[in-house]
């Protein structure tokens, strides 16, 4: 897991959610947003749903399986203002339909919008990053998907 520094959650919900992540098999996996939380993408907010299998994870607080975390390590330092970060993640796992996912029955509380103004004094423009990532990577259709939906834990 690599949580952001402006994200609030309880020991438990997070040792849930790895658990949940094993347990689901999921690459990859982050908690649901509480609805007063900053977010970019509508399907990271909590809803009624257990799990949502989704085409790409918001990189605020992203919990990897070892060997999907293998395949994308590298990558981490090619975007300094995490834009398009998810993106990329998804496309090198293979834009899997079941083992990508929000889970709506933990969440957590995502406390600041993105620093962009600090990022453009450091000379960092997001935008641009998520342009050429997106250019360079070859990844279209820029959104998250939500693939299928879970309203209970059934393999609990």
């Amino acid at each position: 897991m690599f949580p952001d520094d402006s994200i609030e959650a309880e020991i438990n919900d997070l040792n849930k959610l790895f658990k949940l992540v094993r347990q689901y098999n999921l690459l990859l996996g982050q908690p649901s947003y509480t609805t007063n939380s900053f977010f970019e993408f509508n399907t990271t907010i909590s809803t009624y749903s257990f799990l949502k299998y989704v085409k790409i994870v918001d990189p605020f607080c992203p919990v990897f399986q070892k060997e999907a975390l293998k395949c994308c390590l590298e990558f981490f330092k090619i975007s300094r203002s995490g834009c398009g970060i998810g993106a990329l993640w998804a496309k090198l796992l293979g834009y899997p339909k079941d083992k990508i996912g929000v889970f709506d029955s933990i969440k957590v509380f995502h406390n600041k919008p993105t620093e962009y103004e600090m990022l453009e004094r450091m000379g960092i423009k997001p935008e641009d990053e998520l342009t050429l990532m997106l250019n360079k990577y070859n990844i279209v259709n820029y959104n998250m998907d939500v693939f299928a939906t879970l309203s209970d834990d059934i393999k609990n």
